[in-house]
């Protein structure tokens, strides 16, 4: 592939996720895509066959992007609050533009796409669950039962990072994981910890 090439298959890429965030997943056809693009419908075929093949190359991409970001901060980071904030200040950067039509039009249009997002979520609650029990191990954090503390925490993440709950309530993605980063914290950090540098709420 040569790199006319390539910067073609990422113009298309980058199009796609802001004409996603503007006006919905179900909305962007591939008329749209190239014209905002500047490009014919031929060429944007040249490197996807359809408009799937578009949603799945940039979910696997912002997934992969996300895997990336947090395995190389486990790397450099072994304090359990600070690899907590910055998990968090990953997913923000991520998903901060990202209205509630994207996510209501993946659980109804693309349920493979919700899946992957469901194991995402999943994979990182092992992940997140994994750091704060350490930190509680370690004294960092307050003394909860690290039981209750995974029930509470499944109930909300099951409860709350859903399409329903977020349409319904009039949330953004960020909003629902700006407050669930606060109940989050102030809940297991010590007295006096709730408000330390690098917290960006």
């Amino acid at each position: 592939m040569t790199m006319s090439e390539a910067n073609i298959q990422q113009t298309i890429l980058v199009t796609f996720h802001r004409l996603a965030i503007e006006r919905g997943l179900k909305k962007v056809t591939i008329d749209i895509l190239a014209k905002e693009c500047g490009i014919s419908k031929k060429t944007v075929y040249k490197h996807f066959n359809n408009k799937k093949e578009i949603l799945d190359r940039f979910t696997a991409d912002v997934i992969a992007r996300l895997s990336d970001e947090f395995y190389k901060t486990q790397l450099i980071e072994d304090n359990p609050e600070k690899l907590l904030l910055k998990f968090f200040d990953i997913i923000f950067e991520t998903v901060q533009n990202l209205p509630p039509s994207i996510v209501t039009d993946a659980a109804h249009y693309y349920p493979d796409i919700a899946e992957k997002i469901i194991q995402l979520r999943e994979q990182y609650t092992i992940v997140f669950l994994k750091i704060i029990k350490k930190g509680i191990s370690q004294g960092q954090f307050r003394d909860i039962n690290p039981l209750f503390l995974e029930g509470v925490y499944d109930a909300i993440v099951n409860r709350v990072f859903t399409p329903s709950f977020i349409v319904q309530n009039n949330l953004t993605v960020k909003d629902a994981l700006s407050s669930f980063k606060t109940i989050l914290l102030n809940g297991i950090l010590r007295d006096g910890q709730e408000n330390l540098p690098g917290d960006r709420r």
